[in-house]
């Protein structure tokens, strides 16, 4: 697979300067019914999987400080404060269970792997492990000098992708965010405007904020949907504090 370097996807030096405790970006995971094999929800959803039925994952990005907001850095560049100016870059794994041993309970196959308009860079994930992992979910916005900035925040779905699970029976799908393993950097950036160029046009770097990796779990249910079957995963997922 051909993958997009991280400097080269952003516009940025290779090296990105921590930040400040006040910094930070939630990765925010959910999931909703889609007819399997399409991207179309279903017309009574119930927040379960059942034959016929796909998940449509999707991720929504939200950072603090508010764009504007002053923000400390270790320099270089510049003196090490700038202003908050939008999000950079994710570069994540989705895995159903850990990372490096994802569970078999995600075997499945991808659809339909689409980002946010404007925030399209790279590739959209690679699946992996029979598709209880998707690898290298990349997607962002590059920050050339003088050139314009996204300053959305949150971003709505700004990575969407189907799972079709490979079997109905009934199980518990524990999906999780990671950064990801093949990142050539930090997986997850904030660009940061730290003054002008000669001629008055802003400039860029960017920070490396903590970040919270999401995660969220989908039961399956076959059909005929049985209350014993329903009741053992809900407990399962009391159990697991979900």
């Amino acid at each position: 697979m051909r993958r997009l370097h991280l400097a080269a996807a952003t516009g940025f030096a290779a090296v990105t300067a921590p930040a400040a405790a006040q910094e930070h970006v939630d990765l925010t995971l959910n999931w909703l019914e889609v007819v399997a094999g399409t991207n179309t929800p279903v017309g009574n959803p119930n927040g379960i999987l059942e034959p016929g039925d796909a998940a449509r994952l999707s991720i929504t990005v939200s950072f603090t400080p508010q764009v504007g907001a002053s923000v400390s850095y270790t320099p270089p560049p510049g003196s090490g404060s700038g202003t908050m100016a939008g999000f950079g870059t994710m570069i994540v794994d989705l895995c159903a269970g850990p990372q490096g041993m994802p569970s078999a309970s995600g075997l499945g196959t991808w659809s339909d792997i689409r980002r946010a308009t404007g925030w399209a860079i790279g590739g959209g994930g690679e699946p992996l492990q029979g598709g209880a992992c998707l690898e290298y979910m990349l997607a962002g916005q590059t920050a050339l000098p003088g050139g314009p900035i996204n300053p959305a925040n949150p971003i709505i779905d700004i990575w969407q992708g189907v799972w079709t699970p490979g079997t109905y029976t009934a199980r518990s799908v524990a999906w999780q965010i990671y950064p990801s393993a093949a990142a050539p950097g930090p997986a997850v950036s904030l660009i940061v405007q730290y003054g002008t160029d000669p001629l008055g046009n802003p400039v860029y770097t960017s920070i490396t904020p903590p970040t919270n990796y999401g995660s969220t779990t989908i039961p399956i249910i076959p059909a005929p949907a049985s209350l014993f079957a329903l009741s053992a995963i809900l407990l399962q997922r009391r159990r697991r504090g979900s």
